[in-house]
């Protein structure tokens, strides 16, 4: 029950509803900010149909009188707006005090052809054509031929809601009886048309004391096994679960393009063939179910859906969303009633714009002559002597005179639209709302134009301005915007200009790389060829050195073949036994013996002489010729495009096309106000560097890396801490993995087949080699003083060298015939980023290391004398810092340690910034250079590799 206390500032009655106990499960009260009406739903498990019933209980005071309220009506209006959303079958009932005549409750529509619905400025929907279909009248009856201004607003409450009088419409009360002291009508039934379809029966009562002194009971019988749904109509709200958003005024060109053209097609085609046949309501239901499938596919592709909220949601309606109001309410029946009152006195009804040069024809319709023209020259055959058409919008037959050159001579000036015109723009327009008032104020929070009522009324917090103001306003923004864009203009001049001059300049570049090429590969071809005539010449001349000699040792080995054939034919071994002279036979055996020593001599020589040929290919060049680039490599350079920047327009285009230059997402390197730059970039350090830290006795010491099996000299490239302070060592001279304990004592070490280079621990005792020629990152664990290889491997794309460590990431330098590039990876083989760092395999990029965040790393190029931090996410850079030579790297919390292997110097960086904190000079200790650098936890000792030689510095 709600009382009017507030208003009356005493109790003097109120509201009240009044149920059986039975329906104690079934009613559910709603909340509600207005004094004037009492809102209940009835369960529809009770109802037995297809959605609750939403009542509405009310009591308007009398007007003009002390307890009346101009607020009452526009808050009733706001509860049903937001009901409506969720609720179907909506009902209000009670006094409202006002007096209705038969005036109508609804917006009427014109026109019931779909192409002049196609051809409206707005498309508006309403709940009209379901009376024919719900067989209810479309005018009612009243009795009471008398209206008040409550009336006026009543009337309006149901044109913007879509809620409609049940007085003088259905059942007993089809006349439209009186309710008050049978006299007037002020007490109403009004409900939707899905709630009037399911009503059976209204009459009103007889008069009793027992309700009321002067006041008649209204009745109304709800038939629950009627429902709206056996019609075979569609709820445009309803349809699979979602409904369609609110109409907007500014997407009505969207909504009329989105309108399937093929579905219309079908749609008249379907009534063509219908004409003829006799009233059908299975017809009619079809027909209207298509016209209402166009219209909502249109509506859902232009202005989006929304979910329906589950009924057993208990969601308070005052936080219900403004975009989950129906596409059609009350906001798009003021903008159409503003865009009708305007379109219909000075807008051509074929283009829908201002006229120009406006012509009556005799049916006194008006258009641009430049639109009736196009039209009578689309729907008509022009002769010589007349010309006959319809009017486009009232279909009348116009018969003119023929003229093919301008179809629209013969038809009269219309000058009372054009004086109206001009005086309406000279004193300003109407108001759209307010008929009556002038428009002459801007509302330009809302860019709206209002009369003063409506300032009072709606726009009382805005900001509002004079309309000569406003104008003057637009016209300056227009103009401001208008240079704006002439200097955009300007501006992609002389960009194109620019990129045709790039252009031009790139293909020219190409001729001249490919003939450039092509010499210097001509040239290479008559080297190799002027060598390979060398070679062959050299071995043709040993050749024959070689085939001279063993001919002179042929022609003297048969020289003492013959000698040793006479010798032997002289004797005859078979006679020895028959010689018993001493002296011949001494003679004999002093002959043998001389030819003997004669023979051996030959055999010695020619032995000793003899030598065949083989030519020992260049392998290095082979293998240069095959992985690097040993032709050549290209480079970038810069092209200075002449501009003409004489106007101080172009001047400004210039500075805006540079700055854009700078932030422009391809370039990917810090500005010139970064930290340090290269040698295109200036470095701006605004902050001193610390001083220059030299070694002194006692804090350093020299450790051996050599153990007593090493074949080769020691060539370290990797180094890594464990938990303990021991250290792992990779070994590439060598090729072996080396264990230390943390007092500087040689453990333990594993010997592989090819090379490692770098070594980095990522959890407790595991830890990862880099193996370049095999293309592989191998996993290891140190356990009980043995390095023992794990299954976990990474198969690199190429050859893999510098590793970094981070929350299971793991950070690469590979190198590819394309570039060197660095690459990481989560887990095993999953790539997550991969950037390319430099275009040249020559580049010396050996080294890299996470950021503490884990999102950036930092990387060394000793070619480009550049460290450089990069952003993972993005593929940007960060910052990069100018330093000779720079080579290892390590990070110990925010610092970096960079080492110079062309120096005795260390440099430790802030790895938010690149600025240089320290600098550790080692040159006390004779100079030499390391490659290498690693920094235990707890940033007490720094390890440094030699280039050369087999002796880490240990800084303590």
């Amino acid at each position: 029950m709600k009382n009017r206390h507030d208003m009356t500032f005493r109790k003097s009655g109120g509201l009240m509803v009044l149920y059986k106990e039975k329906l104690c499960d079934h009613i559910k009260f709603l909340s509600s900010d207005s004094n004037f009406v009492i809102w209940f739903e009835i369960s529809s498990s009770y109802t037995k149909l297809d959605a609750e019933i939403v009542i509405g209980s009310v009591y308007i005071p009398p007007e003009n009188t002390k307890y009346s309220s101009p607020d009452a009506f526009r808050e009733i209006e706001t509860d049903i707006l937001k009901f409506s959303t969720k609720y179907k079958y909506m009902c209000l009932n009670g006094d409202f005090n006002s007096r209705t005549s038969t005036d109508a409750d609804f917006i009427p529509t014109d026109g019931n052809d779909i192409s002049d619905i196609l051809n409206l400025p707005e498309i508006t929907e309403n709940d009209t054509y379901k009376f024919e279909i719900y067989n209810i009248p479309i005018a009612r009856n009243n009795k009471d031929k008398t209206k008040n201004n409550y009336g006026k607003l009543l009337l309006d409450l149901c044109k913007f809601t879509n809620m409609y009088i049940i007085n003088g419409r259905i059942g007993e009360n089809m006349t439209g009886e009186r309710t008050s002291k049978n006299a007037a009508v002020v007490d109403y039934f009004i409900g939707s048309l899905d709630f009037i379809n399911i009503i059976s029966n209204s009459k009103v009562l007889d008069f009793s004391c027992l309700y009321s002194d002067i006041h008649s009971p209204i009745d109304i019988d709800v038939d629950i096994n009627k429902c709206t749904c056996e019609y075979g109509s569609v709820p445009i709200n309803s349809m699979s679960g979602e409904k369609i958003k609110k109409w907007d005024i500014n997407k009505k060109e969207d909504f009329i393009i989105n309108l399937d053209r093929e579905k219309i097609s079908e749609l008249e085609n379907y009534l063509e063939e219908t004409k003829s046949f006799p009233a059908d309501s299975n017809i009619i239901n079809k027909a209207v179910e298509n016209i209402t499938n166009i219209f909502v596919t249109s509506a859902k592709k232009t202005f989006g859906t929304l979910k329906n909220k589950s009924k057993n949601e208990n969601t308070p309606q005052s936080t219900r969303s403004q975009d989950e109001k129906p596409w059609f309410n009350i906001d798009f029946k003021l903008n159409e009633m503003s865009s009708d009152s305007e379109c219909s006195l000075f807008q051509c009804p074929i283009c829908l714009e201002d006229f120009i040069q406006p012509k009556a024809l005799p049916c006194l319709h008006t258009f641009c002559k430049s639109c009736i023209n196009e039209y009578i020259r689309k729907s008509t055959t022009l002769t010589d002597c007349f010309v006959v058409f319809n009017c486009p919008v009232c279909r009348k037959e116009v018969k003119l005179e023929s003229c093919p050159s301008d179809p629209a001579k013969y038809l009269q000036d219309n000058h009372m639209i054009q004086s109206m015109k001009e005086t309406c723009l000279s004193k300003g327009k109407l108001c759209s709302i307010h008929n009556s008032k002038q428009a002459d104020h801007v509302c330009t929070d809302h860019d709206q134009i209002v009369c003063y009522k409506c300032i009072i009324d709606s726009h009382r917090f805005c900001n509002v301005t004079e309309i000569h103001e406003a104008i003057e306003s637009k016209r300056q923004s227009i103009t401001q915007v208008h240079n704006q864009l002439v200097v955009r203009k300007e501006n992609m001049e002389t960009s194109m200009h620019v990129n045709r001059e790039e252009k031009k300049g790139i293909l020219e570049s190409d001729i001249k790389c490919k003939d450039g090429v092509r010499l210097y590969v001509d040239e290479l071809k008559n080297l190799i060829t002027k060598l390979e005539s060398q070679i062959l010449n050299d071995i043709e001349k040993n050749t024959t050195q070689k085939i001279q000699r063993v001919d002179k040792n042929l022609a003297e080995t048969n020289k003492e073949r013959t000698y040793l054939k006479t010798i032997l034919n002289e004797f005859d071994i078979n006679l020895l036994k028959e010689i018993t002279d001493f002296n011949r036979l001494t003679a004999i055996d002093q002959e043998l013996k001389t030819a003997h020593h004669r023979i051996n001599k030959t055999c010695d020589k020619s032995s000793a002489d003899i030598h065949l040929l083989r030519f020992q290919p260049n392998m290095d060049l082979f293998k240069v010729l095959r992985e690097n680039d040993a032709i050549g490599k290209i480079y970038n350079t810069k092209m200075r495009v002449t501009v003409n920047s004489n106007t101080s327009k172009t001047k400004a285009v210039l500075k805006f096309t540079e700055t854009e230059a700078k932030t422009a997402p391809v370039l990917k390197r810090p500005s010139t106000t970064e930290h340090t730059g290269s040698s295109g970039i200036e470095a701006t350090h605004t902050r001193p560097m610390n001083k220059v830290v030299s070694l002194k006795d006692g804090i350093q010491k020299l450790m051996s890396l050599k153990t007593d099996t090493d074949r080769e000299e020691c060539f370290i490239t990797g180094i890594t801490l464990l938990l303990d302070d021991s250290m792992i060592v990779a070994d590439n001279g060598n090729m072996k993995i080396k264990h230390f304990s943390a007092g500087y004592k040689f453990v333990s070490q594993k010997a592989f087949s090819s090379e490692p280079w770098d070594v980095c621990r990522t959890e407790k005792d595991d830890f990862i080699v880099s193996f370049p020629s095999d293309n592989l990152i191998q996993y290891f664990t140190f356990r009980k003083g043995l390095v023992i290889p794990k299954q976990d491997k990474i198969l690199t794309e190429g050859r893999c060298y510098g590793l970094s460590y981070h929350c299971n990431k793991i950070a690469t330098c590979n190198r590819r015939a394309s570039g060197v590039f660095v690459v990481v990876y989560s887990g095993l083989n999953e790539i997550i980023a991969e950037l390319c760092i430099s275009a040249s395999v020559l580049s010396e990029c050996w080294y890299l290391s996470f950021c503490s965040d884990g999102q950036h790393l930092v990387y060394t190029d000793e070619t480009s004398n550049v460290v450089s931090c990069v952003n993972l996410r993005i593929g940007t850079e960060k910052w990069r810092t100018n330093i000779r030579s720079p080579r290892g790297i390590a990070r110990c919390r925010t610092f970096l340690y960079v080492v110079n292997c062309k120096s005795a110097k260390v440099l430790c960086l802030s790895e938010d910034t690149g600025l240089q904190k320290r600098e550790i000079d080692c040159s006390s200790l004779g100079g030499g250079a390391f490659s290498g650098v690693t920094v235990n936890t707890y940033q007490t000792k720094i390890f440094l590799l030699p280039t050369k030689g087999s002796d880490a510095l240990v800084i303590e």
